[in-house]
């Protein structure tokens, strides 16, 4: 091989070991956003898993408190506790809710 040869891919080495090193770079980002991702989705599946069977429960807690306080009873008020403020009234849709008449 001639000198003249063996300074171009000398050069041409120089450049393939810079674009390799530039690539190796960006793979570390990407692994890194791929990393964020996947914690984002465990996260994500953590939250729901939470949420699983909620809308049970909120069934149950509502047939409790119907038995306690009957729909069509009128001595069964709900009276505020001592921790709730009065600017929270509810509107007429909570109470079909809580009655199962929504």
């Amino acid at each position: 091989m001639t000198e003249p040869q063996e300074a171009r891919n000398a050069a041409d080495i120089a450049v393939l070991g810079d674009q390799l090193a530039r690539v190796r770079a960006r793979i570390d980002e990407l692994a890194l956003a791929v990393s964020g991702v996947q914690g984002t989705i465990e996260d994500q599946r953590d939250v729901l898993r939470s949420v699983d069977g909620l809308r049970e429960t909120v069934d149950l807690l509502v047939q409790r408190f119907n038995a306690l306080f009957p729909p069509d009873d009128p001595d069964a008020r709900r009276t505020r506790g001592p921790s709730e403020h009065a600017e929270h009234e509810h509107d007429a849709s909570d109470e079909r809710y809580l009655h199962g008449t929504e």
